[in-house]
């Protein structure tokens, strides 16, 4: 599926099984997202935003998905915070973050994590939670950098070749559809990141421009202070190109593998017995057989995953879409208590 604006892709995705109580309201304050917290220097000037609450080990992170920042983590910060330290950050480009100096790929993302735990003074292990394209970024780093994770949390994570496999029960045609729209959709992409450097997008002053800002998928109805902050951010250069560099890196084109499956193919990818929870959305209820078979296809690549740690599992999380942690925000906040839990288990039999 082709999403044509940057505000498309975080607000497009559709909404087994836990059941989880109602959903939780406390947030955090609106003023954390929308004004820098602290700003890292991670290579030369370049910084990275992080915001953390709370105290305790494991210090716990939270990387958000495709075109996300950290605000989209509002609603489990202050519950995690309540029995460890927890940190969202955005990466290059989003939130306020400074541009990226290199492609955004699962590779440079892994990398800029490393070194801002190692220039902010973030004790590791730590657990890793990533959502969406997030968690394939978290996968890497697992692979990359080994002895910095203590365990970690993906909340309906991207996979490896994710684009090949669940387009795999598609026609021959269907796929070429696929591809058509992806290049077209990828111009377009491209389009509202010229419109930005133009500063035709704040506000948006033709109907291309107002494409690029369509907000009309919000989940969540952010209201007020950050709804025109996320428009203020989705306007700017620096967002667009970041946008347009992770989705050229994660789109997979004419039956080749898309560069982050090329790069997690070239590690390997083992948690050992490090506790990993894979957390995957409700299937929908109605949807073409190609849909469904994309679905199942969705599932066992997540089962998989789980199978890379010795304790892992995949839980499917009953009434959510895509974004389980504004849809079912305690079936993440139990995930990770689960994951801290045994990390601090682990240390304790260790003696550490």
């Amino acid at each position: 599926m082709v999403l044509k604006s940057l505000s498309a892709i975080i607000f497009g995705w559709c909404s087994c099984s836990l059941a989880y109580a109602a959903p939780i309201i406390n947030v955090v304050p609106d003023s954390a997202f929308t004004s820098p917290q602290t700003l890292v220097p991670i290579d030369g000037a370049r910084r990275l935003n992080i915001f953390c609450i709370g105290a305790g080990k494991p210090t716990v992170i939270l990387d958000s998905g495709l075109g996300g920042g950290m605000m989209f983590w509002r609603h489990v910060m202050p519950q995690i915070s309540a029995f460890t330290r927890v940190c969202a950050y955005d990466r290059a480009g989003y939130g306020f973050s400074d541009p990226a100096t290199r492609a955004s790929d699962a590779t440079n993302a892994a990398d800029d994590l490393h070194r801002l735990l190692r220039a902010a003074g973030i004790p590791t292990p730590f657990v890793f939670v990533g959502h969406s394209s997030g968690g394939l970024y978290g996968v890497l780093f697992a692979a990359t950098y080994t002895h910095e994770l203590a365990g970690a949390v993906l909340v309906d994570p991207s996979f490896a070749h994710q684009e090949e496999l669940t387009s795999a029960p598609l026609t021959a045609a269907q796929r070429a559809a696929n591809d058509a729209d992806e290049v077209k959709g990828i111009a377009e992409l491209e389009n509202c990141l010229l419109l930005s450097r133009a500063g035709q997008l704040d506000p948006p002053k033709t109907k291309a421009a107002s494409a690029c800002m369509d907000t009309s998928g919000n989940p969540e109805k952010f209201g007020g202070a950050l709804t025109r902050e996320l428009f203020r951010q989705w306007s700017l250069p620096p967002t667009n190109a970041a946008y347009v560099s992770e989705y050229l890196s994660v789109t997979s084109l004419h039956g080749q593998p898309d560069p982050d499956s090329v790069e997690l193919d070239r590690v390997h990818v083992d948690f050992g017995n490090k506790p990993l929870i894979i957390l995957t959305r409700s299937p929908p209820a109605a949807g073409s057989p190609q849909d469904k078979a994309a679905e199942a296809i969705w599932d066992a690549q997540h089962d998989a995953l789980a199978k890379c740690s010795s304790r892992g599992t995949n839980r499917i999380v009953s009434g959510a879409g895509h974004y389980i942690q504004i849809d079912q925000p305690a079936a993440v906040i139990d995930a990770v208590r689960s994951v801290v839990t045994e990390v601090r288990a682990n240390s304790t039999k260790r003696g550490d």
